[in-house]
């Protein structure tokens, strides 16, 4: 908690600390271990990250520890270590999904956006997958093969409709394309199951700011309430303060946002 609480305050090298200590005392639990490696990662700790990982390694976690460490190599640059690892997890057990899957993240980084679709697709004929749905469904929409990315997942979630992961990030393509009545609905659908999930309430508010719904402010300020220190939800708000007139309240969010995500 005290390094969650130093993250908050972008109290960043605090929490490095913090977060090494609390992996020397975390033992072997694979999942502890998981969680402190991502919470390194947000501070870009990559050095403290990988220690966690490999210490995850040697635990029941060692599969979700093999694809941190891809994810880790991906977020950090280094595309061709991810590669390899990535390759080595799919050779080693070329019926397992997962390095089908963590081979077609890699490569859709690398631009090589045929080859992850291909990757994505072996990963779904080995075993039902939500990341290899998901991950093809990106892949397909940024190589403008928007249709078939659709269909494919609008009958994935005909098939599997308590899948929340798809169903967002259907709601998400709806939204980037704007179609935004089915937008509504998929998000109406995602608040009931998740009622505390910010990001929701965040995009509900764009759709309506951009309908000129009146709920719209009342959206992002309940986006805000629920994750202050996002800079997307304290974005939102700010931007729906401005157009409403409120500039003077909304001036100091956007700038909070833009210090919070300098790089955005």
């Amino acid at each position: 908690e005290l390094a969650r609480t130093q993250i908050a305050t972008r109290q960043h090298q605090q929490a490095i600390q913090t977060l090494r200590k609390a992996t020397r005392f975390a033992g072997y639990s694979g999942q502890l271990l998981l969680s402190i490696a991502q919470m390194q990662i947000s501070v870009s700790d990559f050095e403290g990250a990988t220690w966690s990982i490999q210490k995850a390694l040697e635990t029941d976690q060692r599969d979700a520890a093999n694809a941190a460490l891809v994810r880790l190599h991906i977020t950090s640059g280094d595309l061709a270590a991810a590669l390899a690892l990535a390759d080595a997890l799919r050779t080693k057990d070329s019926a397992a999904p997962i390095g089908h899957i963590l081979t077609g993240e890699v490569l859709a980084r690398q631009g090589r956006f045929d080859e992850a679709i291909r990757a994505y697709g072996t990963a779904l004929d080995l075993a039902e997958s939500t990341e290899a749905m998901v991950g093809l469904f990106e892949t397909l929409i940024t190589v403008g093969q928007q249709q078939r990315a659709f269909d494919r997942i609008e009958q994935w979630l005909a098939k599997h409709p308590g899948d929340l992961r798809a169903k967002r990030a259907l709601g998400l393509g709806y939204i980037a394309f704007g179609q935004l009545e089915r937008a509504e609905k998929i998000h109406q659908e995602l608040l009931k199951e998740l009622p505390s999930d910010a990001l929701i309430f965040n995009n509900l508010a764009r759709m309506y700011q951009l309908k000129k719904d009146p709920r719209a402010r009342r959206f992002a300020q309940r986006a805000v309430d629920l994750a202050p220190t996002s800079a997307i939800a304290l974005d939102t708000l700010g931007w729906i303060m401005v157009t409403e007139g409120a500039a003077a309240q909304g001036l100091p969010l956007l700038r909070d946002a833009n210090t919070r995500e300098s790089r955005n």
